[in-house]
C-alpha cells in the first residue's frame, strides 16, 4: 500500500514539475516575444534613422557636386582664359590687363548674386590666384575677411586638374569650407580659383533639419574636425573622438555604435567629399532594452515560479500519501481481477493467431506453387512458339535459296554446248573425208568454202558459252553455301530446353538475326540502317533465347512497316550503345 502511495505521489510530483516547467516556458516565451518585439521596433527605428541619414548625406553630396561642377566650368570660362591669354602675350596691368581683372571680379560677384539658397548667398567670396600664389583678384564682398594673414601658395594644386574641397579651421575661430579649382591654360598650370562656401547656410538646410530634440547631427572631415554651428552641443562633443575617420575612403554605408552617456552614434560618408555625416540619438528615445536586463527579469520570474511550484508540490505529495494508503487494497484487488482477465484474453488471442498463421502459410505455399507452374508453362510455350517460328523461317529461307538453283540448272541446260560439239564433229569428219584433195575441197567445193567461217564462229562462241556456264556454276555454289550457312546458323541456335549461358557478342547476335530475316526484309523492300557501337562489352546470357527475341522484334517491325500505309519511308534502324553500365539496343 505504501509503495503504491509513493508511486502516485511521484506521479503527481512529475505532473507538478511538468506544469511548473510549462508555466516557466510560457512565461519565458511571453518575455522573449515582448523582447523580440521591442528589438524589432528598435531595428525599424534604426533603419528609418539610417535611411534618413543616407538621404541627408546624398543631398549634401549633390550640393557639393554641383559646386564642384560650377567651379570646374568657371576655371574654363572665357573671361578667365582671356586674362591668361593677354598675360601670356605680355600685356601689363596698365595696358588692359586690369580691365580683364575687373571683368573677372564682376563675374565673381554675379555668381555670388545668382547662386542662393532660401534667399541667402551660397558663396561668400571668390579669389583668383596666380601660378606662384600671388593674389590677382577677389570678389568685391568680404575681401578683407578672407584675405587676412593667408599663405596663398598652400592652396595651389599644379599637379592635378581635379576640383577639390578643402575643410579647415579659421585662424580666429570657426571652420570654413573652400572649393579649389586649378586653371590650366595651353596645358600649363596658370593659377587657382578659390570659393568660400557659407557653411552655416549648408548646415541649416541639409544637416540641422532633424525635428527630434533627442537627435543631433554634425559634419566631420577625415581629421576629425567638426563642422557645426552648435559647438556647445554636448552630444556632438561626446562623439567627437569616436567619429574620427581613418585615412582610407569608406564606401557609402552607415554604422551604428554605442557611446557613453546612453547615446547611439550613426556615421556615414558624404560621397565625393572629404566629409562624414555623424548623428547621435539617445537610447531612451528608442525604448532601448539591454539583453542583461531581459535575462535578469526572466530569471526573477523563473525563481518565483519555482518557489510557488515547490510549495504546491510539497502539499500535494503529503496529501497524496494519505490518499494512497486508503486506496491501496481496493486497487490491488481490482488489478488482480484485471490481470486474470487479461491473461485469459491473451491466451485465446495467441491460439487464434497461431491458427491464422498456419492457414496463411498453407495458402501462400499453394499460391506460390501455382505461380511457379504457370510461369514454367508460359516459358515452355514461348520457347516452343519461338522454335516453331524460327524453324519455319529457316525452312522458308532454305526454300528461297534453293529455288534459284533449279533456274540456274535450266539455264545451263539451255546453252548450245552440245550443238557446238556437234558442229565441231561434222567439220572434222568432212575435213578427214576430203583430206586427200583438201586444197580443191576448200577452194572449189561450196561446203568446203564455208568450213573456215563455221570454225571461226565456233571458236568465238565457245569461250563465251564457257564463261556463262562458269558464272552459273558459281551462282549455284554461292546459293548452296548460303543454304549451308542458314543450316549452320540454325544448328548453332538449336538446343534443349535447359538454359545455357555463355559470353555473347551482342553486335554479332544482331547481325545473325538480320541474316535469318534477310529474305523477309528484301521481299518487303525495307532499307536497313545498322549503327552498332564498336566496343560493346561481352555479356553472359542465354544466346538462343536472346536470338529468338531479336528475330521476333525484327519480324514484328517489318510487319508494322507493312501495316503503316501512310508512311512513304520503309526504314528499319537498329542501334546499340553503352549507357553507363548498361547496354541499350533499339530497334
Amino acid at each position: 500500500m505504501l509503495t503504491k502511495s509513493l508511486k502516485s505521489a511521484r506521479l503527481r510530483t512529475w505532473v507538478i514539475v511538468f506544469l511548473s516547467l510549462t508555466l516557466i516556458g510560457l512565461g519565458s516565451m511571453l518575455f522573449y516575444t515582448s523582447y523580440r518585439t521591442r528589438v524589432r521596433m528598435q531595428e525599424s527605428t534604426l533603419s528609418r534613422w539610417s535611411h534618413d541619414s543616407e538621404l541627408r548625406a546624398a543631398a549634401l553630396s549633390y550640393f557639393y557636386t554641383d559646386r564642384l561642377n560650377e567651379l570646374s566650368s568657371l576655371a574654363g570660362d572665357s573671361t578667365i582664359t582671356s586674362f591668361f591669354l593677354n598675360k601670356s602675350l605680355g600685356m601689363s596691368m596698365r595696358y588692359g590687363l586690369r580691365s580683364t581683372l575687373n571683368n573677372i571680379e564682376s563675374l565673381f560677384d554675379r555668381l555670388i548674386e545668382t547662386h542662393c539658397l532660401d534667399g541667402n548667398h551660397i558663396y561668400q567670396c571668390f579669389i583668383l590666384l596666380g601660378h606662384e600664389g600671388e593674389l590677382l583678384s577677389t570678389s568685391r564682398d568680404n575681401q578683407s575677411e578672407v584675405a587676412i594673414d593667408r599663405l596663398w601658395s598652400q592652396y595651389l594644386t599644379p599637379q592635378t586638374e581635379t576640383v577639390s574641397i578643402l575643410a579647415q579651421k579659421r585662424k580666429h575661430g570657426g571652420v570654413e569650407v573652400i572649393i579649389s579649382a586649378p586653371i590650366f591654360f595651353n596645358k600649363n598650370y596658370s593659377g587657382q580659383i578659390l570659393a568660400w562656401i557659407d557653411f552655416p547656410l549648408v548646415y541649416n538646410n541639409f544637416i540641422n533639419v532633424i525635428p527630434d530634440d533627442e537627435r543631433s547631427a554634425c559634419v566631420v572631415n577625415r581629421e576629425g574636425l567638426h563642422f557645426t554651428t552648435h559647438q556647445d552641443d554636448l552630444k556632438i562633443n561626446n562623439c567627437s573622438h569616436d567619429a574620427a575617420i581613418p585615412d582610407t575612403v569608406m564606401e557609402l554605408s552607415v554604422s551604428v555604435a554605442e557611446h557613453e552617456g546612453d547615446l547611439l552614434v550613426l556615421r556615414g560618408p558624404v560621397v565625393d567629399t572629404p566629409f562624414f555625416l555623424v548623428e547621435t540619438v539617445s537610447k531612451s528615445s528608442l525604448d532601448y532594452l539591454s539583453p542583461h536586463k531581459f535575462i535578469a527579469y526572466l530569471s526573477l520570474f523563473a525563481v518565483a515560479i519555482l518557489v510557488i511550484s515547490g510549495l504546491l508540490l510539497r502539499y500535494l505529495v503529503v496529501h497524496a500519501r494519505f490518499e494512497e494508503v486508503v486506496r491501496r487494497e481496493n486497487e490491488v484487488a481490482e488489478k488482480n481481477l484485471e490481470l486474470e482477465k487479461e491473461i485469459t484474453h491473451r491466451k485465446k488471442a495467441e491460439q487464434d493467431l497461431l491458427a491464422a498463421h498456419n492457414k496463411l502459410e498453407s495458402r501462400v505455399e499453394e499460391r506460390t506453387r501455382e505461380l511457379r507452374e504457370a510461369q514454367a508453362e508460359l516459358i515452355n510455350r514461348a520457347l516452343e512458339e519461338g522454335r516453331a517460328q524460327q524453324a519455319a523461317m529457316v525452312l522458308h529461307n532454305i526454300g528461297n535459296a534453293i529455288t534459284p538453283v533449279s533456274v540456274y540448272l535450266e539455264q545451263a541446260q539451255s546453252m548450245r554446248m552440245l550443238e557446238i560439239c556437234h558442229f565441231q564433229e561434222r567439220c572434222f569428219a568432212e575435213l578427214k573425208e576430203n583430206s586427200e584433195n583438201l586444197t580443191s575441197y576448200i577452194s572449189k567445193d561450196p561446203r568446203g568454202c564455208k568450213i573456215f567461217t563455221t570454225l571461226e564462229e565456233l571458236i568465238e562462241t565457245l569461250p563465251k558459252n564457257l564463261t556463262e556456264q562458269q558464272v552459273l556454276l558459281e551462282k549455284i555454289g554461292v546459293t548452296i553455301n548460303h543454304v549451308g550457312e542458314i543450316i549452320s546458323l540454325q544448328q548453332s541456335y538449336a538446343g534443349g530446353g535447359a538454359e545455357i549461358k555463355e559470353v555473347v557478342d551482342l553486335n554479332g547476335l544482331i547481325r545473325d538475326a538480320l541474316s535469318l530475316q534477310e529474305d523477309l526484309i528484301n521481299k518487303r523492300h525495307i532499307v536497313v540502317k545498322v549503327n552498332l557501337a564498336p566496343e560493346l562489352p561481352r555479356v553472359l546470357l542465354d544466346k538462343n533465347r536472346l536470338n529468338q527475341v531479336f528475330v521476333n522484334l525484327i519480324k514484328n517491325s517489318c510487319e508494322a512497316i507493312d501495316q503503316n500505309e501512310s508512311s512513304a519511308a520503309r526504314n528499319l534502324e537498329i542501334v546499340s550503345c553503352l549507357t553507363g553500365d548498361q547496354v541499350r539496343i533499339i530497334i
